[in-house]
């Protein structure tokens, strides 16, 4: 992989199934202390935001899958302005050519619910995985979802060692409908559940990430019902605070509170740790990737890259 156009060889078994490569180009670039943030304009004039995390082992990168977000989650910037439209699975593997020769992780937690774009984002892990592709092991790719119990379903049935982390949030439906309002149509019992079959059906463990926001869902009460749902089943925690995004008004969560609920699940049998946020610097970190641009001209057009400066 490299920062050049993709291989003509790449792009030659792309096109025989279908998929183009379309020549993504970064058209800003931000950098922090151990991560980039790049901006890609596409065809149609939007843009969208995939990040670079590096370590000593290789890197990682955080890749998005639509222009913005149909789920609106309370807390995240890629929502605010709607679900502009899917990425093509092309879209999806150029960010990763892109973004360098030493990525050996791939995450699906950037722009866009990936599986709400189910059919372009395994058409791109297929060939970000597959040997005349990119020969990247599905052991090192990552989908990061809300949880949409049918495409869980249909996950289950791919013959992918992927792993899954689910987006939870919340023990009780109310609290979850309240912060994420997209999903209010999903039960989260079935939600949990549908995961958890994945894990069981793939012999791997599904990894919930839960964000901890004070007053909301962060009380003893939660721990225990997070503890009752998971305990013994083929699952860990992620707890994280929440990355500050402008013109969202929301708390973080002290120290304490995060070892005191971290502890509770450890207690009850819940494998638990407080996840490390990459990115926060540049305002890279989950949550605060966001759209900009629309249609119009293709993708170098000044204002673009104009909007870039004067963040």
């Amino acid at each position: 992989m490299s920062h050049a156009d993709p291989p003509r060889r790449l792009q030659r078994w792309a096109a025989a199934r279908g998929v183009r490569l379309r020549g993504l180009r970064p058209i800003a670039r931000e950098r922090g202390s151990r991560s980039e943030k790049v901006l890609f304009g596409l065809d149609d004039g939007y843009a969208v935001e995939a990040v670079l995390i590096r370590r000593v082992d290789g890197h990682t990168a955080c890749v998005s899958s639509q222009v913005g977000c149909a789920f609106a989650c309370r807390f995240c910037a890629s929502g605010r302005a709607g679900m502009k439209r899917n990425l093509a699975a092309g879209e999806i593997v150029e960010q990763v050519v892109r973004l360098g020769p030493r990525v050996n992780r791939i995450v699906f937690m950037g722009m866009g619910e990936p599986l709400n774009n189910y059919d372009a984002v395994l058409a791109a892990i297929r060939i970000l995985r597959d040997r005349r592709g990119l020969d990247f092991p599905t052991t090192g790719i990552t989908v990061s979802t809300i949880g949409i119990p049918k495409a869980l379903a249909r996950l289950r049935e791919e013959h992918l060692a992927i792993n899954l982390t689910v987006s939870l949030h919340a023990t009780t439906q109310a609290v979850r409908d309240h912060l994420i309002p997209g999903a209010r149509r999903h039960d989260l019992g079935e939600v949990v559940d549908r995961a958890l079959s994945w894990a069981m059906r793939h012999n791997r463990v599904v990894t919930f990430v839960y964000l901890l926001l004070p007053g909301l869902n962060d009380s003893p009460a939660d721990a225990d019902r997070l503890a009752r749902m998971l305990a013994g089943r083929p699952a860990r925690v992620n707890l994280m605070r929440w990355n500050p995004v402008a013109g969202i008004a929301l708390p973080r969560t002290p120290d304490g509170s995060l070892a005191l609920f971290r502890g509770r699940l450890s207690r009850a049998g819940v494998p638990a740790v407080v996840r490390d946020t990459q990115g926060r610097d540049i305002e890279a970190a989950c949550g605060q990737l966001w759209l900009r641009g629309g249609p119009g001209p293709r993708h170098d057009q000044a204002a673009l890259r104009d909007a870039e400066t004067r963040r």
